[in-house]
């Protein structure tokens, strides 16, 4: 910003202020600024102006990908459809169940459920000793929900388990 102390006419005015039209859309001339300075010098013909314009543009062109890009639906479709009725269910409560499903199997203390396009993500931790027989109830007790659904897209089951090792005699 140009404090009027530090502005000027710039020197094609003269002081009696001729009548042209070039006189009244002249700039005014800001003296002691240094952005005020470099942009009234650059032209398109600048390396730096035009490094800059290429970034623009293609930082312009990813948003618009990235706009454009189809995300996941909220919902998923339901298989036991009726004639021209969608039953769908969210991805949210579907997570939750699935959640409340992995907790409540023997041998988990938490679980976390990530429902994502084509799969479902399943972390929980045990304080069991070994990790596959905790896997296997999970993704039993998971994929009976699943199945009960009868979602029209199957999603597949990732487990992982943590295990939480206690010493004997703690």
């Amino acid at each position: 910003m140009c404090w009027p102390s530090r502005c000027s006419r710039p020197p094609s005015w003269s002081s009696s202020r001729s009548s042209s039209p070039r006189s009244a859309t002249s700039r005014i001339w800001c003296t002691g600024t240094s952005s005020g300075t470099a942009l009234t010098r650059s032209t398109w013909r600048d390396i730096g102006t035009q490094i800059t314009g290429v970034v623009l543009v293609l930082v312009g062109l990813l948003l618009l990908i990235l706009g454009l890009r189809r995300g996941r639906p909220d919902t998923l479709e339901l298989a036991g459809s009726a004639s021209g009725a969608t039953v769908t269910t969210t991805r949210r409560s579907l997570q939750q169940a699935l959640n409340n499903a992995a907790a409540s199997t023997e041998g988990v203390e938490k679980a976390r459920v990530a429902v994502r396009r084509r799969t479902v993500k399943v972390k929980v931790s045990s304080p069991m000793l070994q990790a596959a027989p905790v896997r296997q109830a999970v993704e039993a007790s998971t994929g009976r929900l699943l199945d009960g659904l009868g979602l029209a897209r199957p999603l597949r089951v990732n487990t992982k388990v943590k295990l939480r090792n206690i010493e004997p005699g703690a």
